[in-house]
């Protein structure tokens, strides 16, 4: 599997866990599609961010070796 690919999963499932999360703080909230497109780019840049940092420390370690 290519990084797109796992990076595209992690974010919807990022999105899914965020949406329920809010849902469960906010249940009188109605879930509209900017909201939905908010949680989907939060866990767009969720995945992003911890792909970048993974990537450092992986780099990080092959130096320190």
């Amino acid at each position: 599997m290519n990084a797109i690919a796992a990076i595209v999963i992690a974010s919807t499932l990022l999105a899914a866990v965020y949406g329920v999360v809010f849902s469960y703080f906010y249940p009188l909230v109605e879930m509209t599609a900017g909201l939905l497109t908010m949680f989907a780019l939060f866990g767009l840049m969720t995945s992003v961010a911890v792909a970048g940092i993974w990537r450092m420390k992986r780099k990080s370690k092959s130096h320190d070796a």
